[in-house]
């Protein structure tokens, strides 16, 4: 049995991911890895310290393209599947690092062949025809899998699946994939996430990463106040990374 999902009240959404809340949530695992395409450590860490908030894309396109279809992956789930499935706008904490850390799955799915008080979770994204065939080939990718394995983290489930819905020129295809719990990853993940944690709380960030977000987030942090200065690289490595 799962932990309880908290609903999320009108605007608590909005406050829990906004810049200065120092809440990590399963979204933002890739970045501790170096594997998200939409941010990086660095700068993940400057908008939760609230210093250099990240760009609001709470409506662009993609995402609302994504809120949109929702119902229509659930659907289809149901029909693939036999399982009961709910669309769910809710959130657990983390059981060890507490308010801290949540995850908000998708979806929440009643396997008739299982004990129905055993909950599996679901992560649907929506994917573009050419994306799905270059990022998806072997699988979801690494980072929907460190989301997905945090929601289990957080959740406490047993099984679940993450889901893409592929949309392109007459086509809208669900691929759906079983999940498990990976003990061995939820432990460096949890590792990771306590280490950032506790950075955060002394009011300090990772080093810089060179992911556009976070070299967007060193330049507005040091701004370049002499555009004639010259910097000499005398180390090898810095050469090189240059």
């Amino acid at each position: 049995m799962i932990r309880p999902l908290k609903d999320y009240e009108p605007g608590e959404f909005e406050r829990l991911h906004a810049a200065g809340s120092r809440i990590l949530t399963a979204s933002n695992i890739p970045a501790l890895f170096g594997k998200s395409r939409f941010v990086g450590q660095f700068a993940l860490a400057q908008h939760l310290l609230g210093t250099v908030p990240l760009k609001d894309i709470s409506d662009s396109p993609v995402v609302l393209r994504g809120k949109d279809l929702e119902p229509v992956t659930a659907a289809k789930v149901m029909k693939e599947t036999g399982w009961k499935i709910d669309s769910v706008f809710g959130y657990a904490e983390h059981p060890v690092l507490g308010s801290s850390a949540l995850a908000s799955p998708d979806m929440l799915a009643w396997d008739p062949d299982r004990d129905l008080k055993d909950v599996g979770i679901g992560e649907g994204k929506v994917v573009a025809g050419p994306i799905f065939e270059d990022r998806w080939a072997d699988g979801p990718p690494i980072d929907v899998e460190l989301q997905h394995q945090f929601q289990f983290r957080c959740t406490g489930a047993r099984w679940g699946f993450i889901s893409a819905l592929v949309v392109g020129d007459f086509r809208l295809d669900l691929i759906l994939y079983r999940t498990f719990p990976n003990h061995e990853a939820i432990e460096l993940i949890d590792e990771a996430a306590a280490a950032f944690l506790s950075l955060l709380a002394d009011g300090k960030t990772p080093d810089p990463d060179t992911h556009e977000t976070s070299l967007r987030a060193l330049h507005s942090l040091y701004p370049n106040s002499d555009p004639g200065k010259i910097l000499m690289m005398d180390d090898p490595q810095s050469t090189e990374l240059f």
